[in-house]
């Protein structure tokens, strides 16, 4: 049988998502989350798995969603290149955020958080570690408190062998963000709490040929880079649409439109023109 150790690490989506919904596993990943963000997602609960984004043209699934009554947290694990990876999960962050506008007296705004754990520096900022972004409408220059993100750079974990590095929580990134897990394994030693994970991890890619299957990366980045373009996709529906957040946007601002909101306040959220929300609003 074929060896598949070293084509999966536990920032491929196969493998997280397996991690994150085993109750004996998950723990792992929410320490490190609740420490990195503040976030206690034991106070949340997981829903459907690779959620769909709210997308009728494009079947674009989420890594994990994570629920409670005033939040939901998006978890995306990246190994493309920033730019491809920066695009799908703000992609996410905005096609969730404006799926929670619904009509009826009955809407409560949401929160939603994107969290990523990026196999790579943030080109922009290269030795920060952990970045904390809160979007800034460009029109007004207000800051908007509904959509936040956090990055976890998990290469800037690694500037020492894992015997240095201090604390549980930055030894479980410094595993994270390795990309040779049998390396790892001979660094630990047999009392290390980290080796159950290890482990699993092995027997995972062993004995499951889904965890042996190589990530087409090629073809989810020309997908992404025809989104950031705005060419539609036409698969099976008659007609294609431009996608990415420009049709968020537009998606948001028809749900506001059926609430009767102001033109100028559903201009203020969705950065549309004036001018483009009458249009909306003559075809309606």
């Amino acid at each position: 049988m074929q060896n598949h150790i070293n084509d999966k690490t536990l920032v491929s989506d196969t493998v997280f998502k397996y991690f994150i919904k085993n109750k004996e596993y998950q723990y792992w990943f929410y320490e490190i989350i609740e420490e990195k963000t503040g976030i206690d997602l034991r106070k949340y609960h997981l829903t459907d798995n690779e959620e769909n984004t709210g997308n009728k043209i494009k079947d674009f699934r989420m890594d994990v969603v994570f629920e409670n009554e005033n939040k939901k947290v998006i978890v995306e694990m990246n190994n493309n290149n920033p730019e491809i990876s920066d695009l799908k999960g703000h992609y996410y962050l905005h096609r969730v955020q404006g799926s929670q506008i619904k009509e009826g007296e009955n809407y409560k705004p949401k929160t939603t958080t994107l969290i990523m754990f990026n196999n790579y520096k943030n080109p922009k900022t290269p030795n920060l570690a952990i970045g904390y972004y809160k979007m800034t409408e460009q029109v007004t220059q207000v800051t908007r408190e509904d959509v936040e993100s956090y990055e976890i750079a998990l290469p800037l974990f690694h500037k020492n062998r894992y015997n240095e590095i201090e604390g549980k929580i930055n030894k479980r990134l410094w595993i994270m963000g390795a990309e040779n897990m049998e390396n790892v394994r001979k660094q630990l030693d047999v009392s290390d709490e980290n080796l159950k994970i290890i482990e699993e991890y092995e027997r995972l890619v062993e004995s499951d040929s889904r965890f042996g299957l190589l990530h087409n990366a090629e073809r989810e980045q020309k997908m992404w880079m025809h989104v950031a373009k705005g060419i539609g996709y036409n698969e099976g529906v008659d007609e294609g649409k431009k996608e990415g957040v420009k049709q968020a946007n537009l998606d948001m601002a028809k749900k506001m439109l059926a609430m009767d909101m102001p033109e100028e306040q559903i201009s203020k959220i969705t950065e549309l023109s004036i001018q483009e929300i009458q249009k909306m609003k003559e075809k309606e």
